[in-house]
């Protein structure tokens, strides 16, 4: 390794990268062996607004399932009301929360990642986000964490 922004070694994505004065980190095995052209600015834009419209729909999913978790609860409610805490119960309980909590965090945790590396806003060195509004990103055109051009000079 040469220089800290540098990536390592082929040893197939899992090289450790040096983010900016941070301790070293794994790399996104999908950011090694990545080829993308410099975006422009205009085009950045585009996919930021693009990125923005698209969280729209986890939330609204997010909310839906957090109304079933509600349902189930007010469903189980009714029955430990009318036949006491049976096994039914508990398993509605037992299967539901566990299941609406990891549809959430899919929701909430991987599309919004998933739409990230559909739109091609992430750096194709180091796998961060550049979709902030993050004044090195737009003003120099680089990544902030390792500093890899990312958008086209003027």
């Amino acid at each position: 390794m040469g220089s800290p922004n540098e990536c390592g070694g082929g040893d197939g994505g899992t090289a450790r990268l040096w983010r900016a004065g941070r301790p070293w980190r794994r790399a996104s095995p999908r950011a090694f062996g990545r080829i993308a052209r410099n975006m422009t600015l205009e085009d950045f834009n585009a996919k930021r607004q693009a990125y923005r419209r698209s969280r729209f729909v986890p939330a609204l999913v997010f909310f839906g399932l957090f109304a079933a978790a509600g349902i189930a609860t007010v469903i189980t409610a009714k029955r430990i009301d009318k036949f006491g805490l049976d096994h039914i119960s508990i398993a509605v309980l037992g299967v539901s929360y566990p299941a609406i909590g990891l549809l959430m965090y899919f929701v909430l945790a991987w599309i919004p990642r998933r739409r990230l590396l559909q739109l091609g806003l992430t750096c194709p060195t180091c796998g961060s986000r550049l979709n902030g509004f993050n004044p090195k990103v737009i003003t120099l055109g680089r990544c902030r964490f390792c500093g890899t051009q990312v958008l086209e000079s003027k």
